[in-house]
């Protein structure tokens, strides 16, 4: 499916965008219990990523059948070009406060590791699902799948792999435990330590891009 390279860019975008998310499935990996309360954070984070992107489409599916695609190509360009505005302006904002990121990270980091298994499900669905910077992304993506014109059951795979590929970085956690064997407690410090301190340039830079791409296709579609 040609849609798949439209939204590949942005969903590994997405994927690389969770740099907090990503940093709590470590804290999560590190505590007690915390394989299985990582896997739920994991979960509840692809779960709300797939609604959330299949509600986009519903929505984007039922705005082309009310104006029967008269002004839908119109629509999907001022959706891309606003999106891309909006990434934009959030890149402008990470890089006036590229240098208020404390050490330790947000606040909310320092209680991850006391939350149950249940609460810890919920935090993955509301950092996935209810995350600013998901909801500028993801209509990108949901406007790619509804110009595709494909079949539901197309519209629905995509939809999967998208959620799946954004979700990609908050799962790495995961399988470092398995890969480094002894040695993963040191690795996920190092890795916490890295992604804390250089968390706003990544996203500094990655909303920049992704902004840029957007407006790009929005352009395109005058």
């Amino acid at each position: 499916m040609t849609v798949l390279g439209e939204i590949l860019p942005i969903a590994i975008g997405l994927a690389m965008l969770g740099v907090m998310p990503m940093i709590a499935s470590v804290v999560l990996i590190s505590s007690q219990g915390g394989t299985g309360k990582a896997w739920l954070f994991t979960a509840g984070y692809l779960a709300s990523i797939l609604v959330v992107t299949g509600l986009f489409v519903a929505l984007g599916e039922g705005l082309d059948a009310e104006d029967e695609h008269a002004h839908s190509g119109m629509l999907r360009t001022v959706i891309q070009f606003v999106v891309g505005v909006l990434l934009l302006a959030l890149a402008y904002r990470k890089f006036r406060s590229r240098g208020d990121t404390g050490s330790d990270g947000p606040a909310w980091l320092a209680k991850v590791d006391q939350l149950s298994t249940g609460r810890a499900f919920l935090l993955g669905a509301i950092t996935g699902g209810a995350n600013p910077k998901n909801l500028a992304l993801i209509p990108g993506a949901a406007v790619s799948i509804v110009a595709a014109n494909i079949p539901p059951a197309q519209q629905a795979l995509a939809v999967a792999v998208f959620a799946f590929i954004g979700s990609a970085g908050v799962a790495l956690p995961l399988i470092i435990p398995i890969v480094t064997g002894a040695r993963s407690d040191q690795v996920l410090n190092s890795m916490r330590e890295w992604l804390t301190r250089n968390s706003a340039v990544i996203m500094m830079v990655l909303l920049f891009i992704l902004g840029w791409v957007l407006i790009g296709r929005g352009l395109s579609g005058l």
